[in-house]
């Protein structure tokens, strides 16, 4: 996901991802990393999926 893609995140949503991104860099093991990558690619999913519906 590119800068330009994250238009459609909320406020939460970027903080939120923000603060993952950081308990990345500090993850214990992969298992965390592997967790925290997932919460961040849902929460850009679930942006991406209620623009493209906010626009049918």
């Amino acid at each position: 996901m590119t800068i330009s893609d994250s238009h459609y995140l909320s406020e939460e949503e970027r903080n939120r991802i923000d603060e993952l991104k950081e308990k990345v860099k500090y993850a214990k093991d992969d298992d965390d990393v592997k967790r925290y990558t997932t919460q961040i690619t849902l929460i850009y999913e679930k942006a991406r999926v209620r623009e493209e519906t906010s626009r049918a």
